[in-house]
């Protein structure tokens, strides 16, 4: 895999829930870019830590991954000026709980769902109110 969009595509993952579990700096991404372009920023930079620019060089790495315009905006946002850049989705317990949406919105009961990833019910239960949109 090329970059992390490929690979949430590989596994069948929608951008919508993705994008649920892109924290920090890569939520902004995806708000002033798109999921995709926040998925690559992580697989690339996750776990690394960068600072913003103070001034908008095109040497600037910031820059050069993500645009100007999208830079201009993080300026704008209440990010430290120096973050670290989260992992983002990659871990085995995340992309779990992403194939358990994928299964939900298809339609697969709790306990199929449950099952077929060896995880608790409660566990999908959690992870549908998330889906729903309700707190936890």
């Amino acid at each position: 895999m090329e970059n992390g969009s490929e690979y949430i595509k590989s596994l069948g993952i929608s951008d919508h829930i993705a994008k649920l579990h892109l924290t920090g700096i890569l939520s902004h991404i995806a708000e002033f870019a798109d999921v995709q372009t926040a998925l690559s920023f992580a697989w690339k930079f996750g776990g690394k830590q960068i600072t913003l620019p103070t001034a908008m060089d095109r040497s600037s790495m910031m820059i050069r991954e993500l645009g100007t315009e999208v830079v201009a905006k993080l300026l704008a946002t209440d990010l430290p000026m120096m973050t670290v850049v989260p992992h983002g989705p990659f871990s085995h317990r995340t992309i779990t709980r992403m194939k358990a949406m994928k299964m939900l919105e298809e339609g697969v009961s709790l306990s199929g769902v449950a099952n077929a990833l060896r995880v608790t019910r409660s566990s999908v239960q959690k992870w549908r109110r998330l889906l729903e949109g309700k707190r936890t």
